[in-house]
């Protein structure tokens, strides 16, 4: 879902060896959708090459423990999870809470700029994670897998029109939806495993089947 204002998100390294701590922060998505410092256009993934590329240049590569934050809670940094695991990096999470919980719980923040050295990350793509509009369409009429649409519920049904210019409101036919805000509690942390269960319960989806998730932007 394309957000009015910037998203600030955080990407907090460790590194193995050392025990080095480096920060990174950088803006993920601006006024009416643009990326910037991020492999991603208009919610297409970019190649591997561009991918190990952008992750180089902010210092992130192997060896490295990821922790990665946004300003909102939970928004733009879940996405960023996604694509490290796109690349076959599985030392990474998402803060609970973002930043907002951090600062509130009165923890350490700083405004140094974080010191950046070039670091190699190998890339192992998985391909499985990302169906192209093929695949959804076919995914879409046996009925057997679940694609579920994390937009709010008035585009979803066409009820309301689509923030993102020349893009019709409505749904991929056989698809559900279950609104991202849905998983989240008030403090912007995830729900714990019953209350997530309650919301696909609610939405009606089979989590015994292969999910295909989509959004607005991606």
């Amino acid at each position: 879902v394309m957000m009015r204002t910037p998203a600030r998100v955080g990407v907090a390294v460790r590194n193995e060896d050392s025990g080095e701590i480096l920060t990174e922060a950088f803006e993920v998505e601006g006024p009416r959708g643009s990326w910037a410092r991020w492999p991603l256009a208009r919610g297409v993934v970019a190649m591997s090459t561009a991918l190990s590329t952008g992750k180089r240049a902010m210092g992130v590569g192997d060896g490295h423990q990821v922790v990665v934050y946004d300003t909102h809670g939970l928004f733009s940094a879940a996405r960023v999870w996604w694509l490290f695991k796109l690349m076959g990096q599985n030392d990474v999470a998402v803060l609970d809470g973002g930043l907002p919980k951090w600062v509130s719980e009165g923890r350490e923040t700083e405004d140094m700029e974080p010191i950046i050295r070039d670091r190699h990350m190998t890339v192992r793509r998985q391909a499985h994670m990302v169906k192209d509009v093929t695949q959804v369409s076919a995914a879409s009429k046996p009925g057997d897998k679940e694609v579920l649409d994390a937009r709010p519920p008035g585009p979803f049904r066409g009820e309301e029109p689509e923030p993102r210019e020349g893009l019709r409101s409505g749904h991929i036919p056989g698809s559900k939806n279950v609104h991202y805000r849905e998983l989240m509690n008030e403090d912007g942390t995830m729900k714990d495993p019953d209350g997530l269960r309650a919301v696909l319960d609610a939405a009606g989806v089979d989590t015994t089947r292969p999910v295909i998730t989509t959004c607005g932007s991606g």
